[in-house]
């Protein structure tokens, strides 16, 4: 065991090394991996929007000379406008301009001298792509800079996009623009091949295993694969071209999905298959619910409300599940600690850099193109590595289980020996003490009866020997009865049960009712538990309770056999059972599959024993139980 946590907490730190070394990169990206292309930052200045109604080529700048090199949206600046200054670029000739992250609806407006607009290009996720001047899984238009037909036109960028971003925006020379458009689109789908895979692999794994946590996994990493679809504009470019009221909706969907799934996949992970733990845990149930409340309510709320709702929940959830786990690692929790590798490997710094590149414009250079799709692919790689590890700990955790087991059956086992062995003890010391004395009673009045012949005295000695003898018989067929119920194998359950109740009636002044249900149908075995399970209860009733009643009732509910044996006394019959007692009615509830239960009351004692009315397959520990 020692050696195990060892193991843990060397991945533990090779973890982290490595996540802070993926983050380092990352971060440093434009150095590490400069861009290919050469690519210029728009100089845009800002343009007053007017109200309603506006013409974006006669508004004013909001203050002259001023430039930026991004678009800055949110609720209070849903509409921007930009004059693009093309006088401080070299001479590009047919180029592009194009915004780094999406928006909902983009327009480039060719103005003339006059303030009216000669030309508008529309893009942008609300505009179906067949509009749109350029397909490319960017929102991109064309320039044409020193082209005769645009001399003299000014250029101005409108967006309109209520969510709250800052959105650099690039210009690259047109031919180049499209070869590495391609490119980035060709590398995209060699990533999400890989992800695919490694998504159909968590589904098959988790349905051949029966395990929850590999689907949430595969669910968790196909809602982020759908995020980074729209992202990154392949969705809405490639797979719903023509649909874009899907891009919001996808949007939303995939990025509720961490905060679902990728909880779900941590409680799993820790608790497996325990899905009634998970109403007792609310820091892993409430972000799921959060969610679908938020989804829920986005009948009422437009798009980008509910996405800042599910990101907040998705955020809060990352840390509420990263405080857990190493809460429980410090605590020596296996699993947590397991979990934690890929957490602080790829997790923790690819948040860090999407949230520095999405809301900040951060420029993650050529790996900033692709960034999604290799946190996508090394989180999936190291979680199902993580799994494959979980079965090699699972398996230990089994075995374990299984020793514990095992040693619990052999204690189980010794008692249950002993405590036969003191049963046949008490019947050879019953036997000895009635029938062995009986006999030799009969045999010494048998003797005498020769010795002094026929007279009278032989007589009455003759009838003594009689009587003894039927004593004799009557505890040599209790005996034999308490071994093996002969009633029953002649007159069923039923009849066995009420020669047991007067017999036993008569052993004192207790009242015992029995009801049997006659629709009821037991196989052999069953008959023959059941009875001994009622022989013993009333048998202990009789003995310790106290009470003057006792009620046996043999009833079937919804496929099960319910079996109950209730007294009124006060002295605790059944928890006072001696010999075998409860140890056997339990061994026996074990080989019916079934359940003991005891409850005790003032008003007395109600033991209870359930099994399913059609007998499962019977275990090996069942039959060996049996035998």
């Amino acid at each position: 065991m020692e050696d195990f946590r060892a193991k843990l907490s060397g991945l533990l730190v090779v973890g982290l090394i490595l996540g802070l070394a993926y983050l380092t990169v990352l971060l440093a990206g434009p150095k590490l991996f400069p861009l290919p292309f050469e690519i210029f930052s728009a100089r845009l200045t800002p343009l007053e929007v007017g109200g309603e109604e506006f013409s974006p080529c006669a508004q004013q700048p909001v203050t002259p000379r001023q430039q930026v090199d991004a678009v800055e949206t949110g609720p209070r600046n849903r509409i921007t406008l930009h004059e693009i200054n093309t006088t401080q670029l070299p001479g590009l000739g047919d180029s592009v301009i194009f915004l780094t992250t999406r928006s909902d609806d983009a327009r480039l407006h060719l103005c003339d001298g006059s303030g009216q607009a000669v030309t508008t290009y529309y893009s942008g996720d609300a505009v179906p792509a067949s509009r749109q001047p350029l397909q490319t899984a960017e929102v991109a238009f064309p320039l044409s800079l020193g082209s005769p037909d645009e001399a003299g036109l000014r250029y101005v960028l409108e967006t309109r996009q209520p969510a709250l971003l800052i959105t650099p925006v690039k210009i690259m020379a047109a031919e180049a623009f499209h070869t590495r458009s391609r490119q980035t689109l060709m590398t995209r789908l060699f990533f999400f091949g890989g992800i695919l895979s490694l998504v159909g692999y968590n589904l098959i794994l988790g349905w051949l295993v029966g395990q929850w946590t590999y689907l949430f996994n595969a669910l968790n990493t196909l809602s982020i694969l759908f995020l980074d679809f729209y992202l990154t504009g392949v969705g809405p470019a490639y797979l719903w071209p023509e649909q874009p009221w899907l891009s919001n909706k996808v949007m939303v969907l995939s990025e509720a999905g961490p905060g679902i799934f990728a909880v779900l996949f941590a409680y799993h992970f820790l608790h497996p298959g325990d899905w009634r733990g998970l109403a007792r845990r609310p820091v892993f149930y409430i972000w799921p619910l959060l969610n679908m409340i938020i989804l829920a309510c986005w009948v009422f709320l437009s798009y980008w409300q509910a996405a800042l709702g599910v990101i907040a929940v998705w955020i809060a959830a990352a840390i509420a599940m990263i405080v857990v786990l190493v809460a429980r690692a410090r605590q020596g929790n296996e699993r947590a600690q397991i979990l934690l590798v890929p957490v602080v490997a790829v997790i923790v710094p690819s948040m860090i850099a999407g949230i520095a590149q999405q809301f900040t414009g951060w420029n993650l250079g050529r790996i900033g193109a692709h960034h999604a799709e290799i946190t996508l692919v090394f989180e999936a790689l190291l979680f199902t590595l993580t799994l494959a590890y979980l079965l090699t700990v699972t398996e230990r955790e089994r075995q374990a289980e299984r020793r514990a087991r095992i040693e619990v059956a052999e204690r189980s086992k010794q008692q249950l020996l002993q405590r036969v062995d003191r049963e046949r003890s008490r019947i050879a010391a019953e036997l000895h003490d009635s029938a062995g004395q009986g006999l030799v009673t009969i045999v010494s009045r048998l003797r005498r009866a020769g010795r002094n012949g026929t007279g009278g005295k032989a007589g009455a000695v003759l009838q003594d020997v009689e009587r003894e003898t039927r004593y004799l018989l009557d505890d040599i067929r209790r005996i034999s009865h308490d071994l093996h119920p002969a009633a029953l194998d002649h007159l069923g359950l039923a009849g066995a049960l009420k020669e047991l109740r007067s017999r036993l009636a008569k052993s004192g002044d207790v009242r015992i009712l029995l009801d049997v249900e006659p629709a009821l149908e037991l196989d052999r075995n069953q008959q023959l538990q059941v009875y001994r399970v009622v022989q013993e209860l009333v048998s202990n009733a009789l003995r310790h309770s106290g009470g003057d009643l006792i009620n046996i009732q043999l009833t079937g509910e919804s496929g099960k056999v319910i079996v109950e044996v209730g007294d009124n006394g006060t002295a605790g019959s059944a928890v006072n059972g001696e010999g075998i007692g409860l140890a056997v009615v339990d061994e026996r509830a074990a080989i019916l599959g079934g359940r003991f239960t005891i409850k005790q009351s003032p008003e007395g004692t109600r033991a209870r024993l359930t099994f399913p009315a059609s007998r499962p397959e019977s275990r090996p520990e069942s039959r060996k139980a049996q035998s």
